[in-house]
């Protein structure tokens, strides 16, 4: 008797044969079974974990491979999921891995953080810097270090020249970046497997984005759409940020001249001369100024070393993408239709702007080479500190557990740090001759006549309620911040101005 034949089936194989079902409700189990070469009960094993294959298939990085037969699970799991989160910050803010027994310690701390009476071991570090990816330095190559001379030398031959001529609030930085202001959670496409993506969910914008070295002034956000006017910017008085329109919706050297003269009279007008650095392109002219001096970062040095790109830009859209996805969160549980258009993306940026702090802005500048805020060596025998205390892990943990909420509401979710940052290669500029003209699409709505057009503008009455719902709320919540109570009574006394103006009449003069 013939020994019987064992069968492994992979994940993107026993997807497929999902896949197939789906795309054929009514073939009958039989044939299914026959035409993948399966028995009948090893389908409906794969039927009976149809969930679980298609979440395992599309949200781990290895599943999609083909080659994985099981995904097993291991004690430190938890610790690995915001740990990976740490790295990528890490990363992002200082341009480098965390090594050896930094990462362990870190994994240490989180292990604790979740109740385990036991931390990983150096030998689980290794597996898991090799199960992301993460490079050791002897796996640096030849190129790296030559960026790093070329680093040395961007440092020792312009930063410190810039130092001796002006001060640190003096010495400011801007960069562009794309914005997929539209894109949804439960729209998301990976790109890894349609390059294409969800092109209606993938309404751009350009953000252009300005502070000085000391983080003591945070220029407006200076934004621009595909149209002039859009609907869900009619009857607005004014913008929380400069807003522009261009049929590409990136930065052209008109705009950038325009934004550029206009920050250089207000410099002007304060009496104040300032240093601008910026990444090399066309679009960013090179001409003289009376108040701003640019310096450009030199064409062998990407746009990564900015201090914008050390962190700052992956902040602005990690706080806006919170802010939409915990207002899609609210919407899709209260059942009720969920409304995000172009001024709501707008309102959320201005947020998303403010809430990044001074001291964040001085460690990006101080991680980007900035000699006069690099943050000093971290003492090897200081106590680690709180995650509970770090604002910008707390902030990723909150966004986690919003979003593990969120998987549950929609399927096939992709992994929250590649959501976060899916806008970050698409072009921001103009490619084209920067003198071609800068045509718009008239008046129309940029897409937004599929969510909603016909929302009034809200009356004085339900501002006043407003307020008095977010009174309530507060006293009923713990942990309020100190300063909302003034800002409410603030905002309080200008509906009562407003009030006062409806029922204003002018006196007559007496004849």
């Amino acid at each position: 008797m013939a020994p019987r034949r064992i069968t492994s089936r992979s994940y993107k194989e026993k997807y497929d044969i999902i896949k197939f079902m789906e795309a054929n409700p009514h073939a009958k189990r039989k044939d299914v079974a026959a035409r993948f070469d399966l028995k009948q009960s090893s389908l409906a094993d794969i039927i009976k974990k149809r969930d679980k294959i298609i979440k395992t298939f599309e949200n781990t990085d290895e599943a999609w491979q083909g080659t994985r037969m099981r995904v097993k699970t291991g004690v430190y799991d938890d610790v690995a999921e915001v740990l990976i989160m740490w790295v990528r910050q890490q990363e992002l803010f200082t341009g480098a891995s965390p090594q050896g027994e930094a990462l362990q310690a870190q994994a240490k701390v989180f292990a604790q953080e979740f109740g385990h009476k036991t931390w990983p071991s150096p030998a689980w570090v290794k597996r898991f810097m090799k199960r992301y990816g993460i490079l050791t330095p002897s796996c640096a190559s030849t190129e790296d270090e030559s960026k790093d001379e070329d680093v040395i030398a961007w440092n020792e031959e312009v930063l410190k020249d810039l130092f001796k001529r002006y001060n640190p609030p003096d010495i400011y930085c801007c960069e562009e970046t794309c914005l997929y202001w539209k894109l949804l959670p439960g729209k998301y496409c990976n790109r890894k497997r349609s390059p294409n993506g969800n092109k209606k969910a993938r309404k751009r914008i350009t953000i252009l984005m300005c502070a000085n070295m000391a983080g003591t002034d945070k220029m407006p956000l200076y934004v621009i759409g595909k149209t002039l006017n859009p609907s869900s910017f009619r009857n607005v008085q004014s913008l929380p940020v400069d807003y522009k329109a261009y049929q590409k919706a990136v930065m052209t050297k008109t705009f950038f001249r325009e934004w550029l003269y206009k920050m250089d009279s207000a410099m002007g007008s304060q009496d104040r001369k300032i240093a601008m650095v910026l990444a090399s392109c066309p679009v960013h002219m090179v001409e003289e100024l009376q108040n701003i001096e640019l310096v450009l970062l030199p064409d062998c040095l990407t746009a990564e070393f900015l201090p914008m790109n050390k962190g700052i830009i992956h902040t602005l859209k990690l706080n806006y993408r919170l802010i939409l996805s915990s207002r899609l969160l609210v919407a899709t549980e209260s059942k009720k239709h969920f409304h995000w258009d172009l001024l709501d993306a707008v309102l959320a940026l201005r947020s998303s702007w403010a809430k990044i702090s001074t001291q964040a802005i001085v460690e990006v500048f101080g991680s980007a080479g900035f000699a006069a805020t690099a943050p000093a060596a971290p003492d090897e025998e200081a106590p680690h500190t709180d995650p509970k205390l770090d604002k910008k892990v707390a902030q990723l943990r909150d966004f986690r557990i919003l979003w593990d909420k969120l998987s549950n509401l929609h399927p096939c979710l992709p992994p929250l740090e590649e959501y976060i940052i899916v806008d970050n290669d698409d072009e921001c500029h103009q490619r084209q001759s920067p003198y071609d003209s800068q045509s718009v699409n008239g008046d129309s709505d940029d897409g937004e006549l599929e969510w909603n057009t016909t929302q009034d503008s809200p009356t004085l009455e339900e501002a006043f309620k407003a307020v008095n719902v977010i009174r309530l709320f507060n006293a009923k919540t713990r942990g309020q911040p100190p300063d909302l109570h003034k800002e409410l009574d603030s905002y309080e006394s200008f509906l009562v101005g407003e009030l006062a103006k409806r029922y204003y009449q002018p006196l007559q003069a007496d004849t």
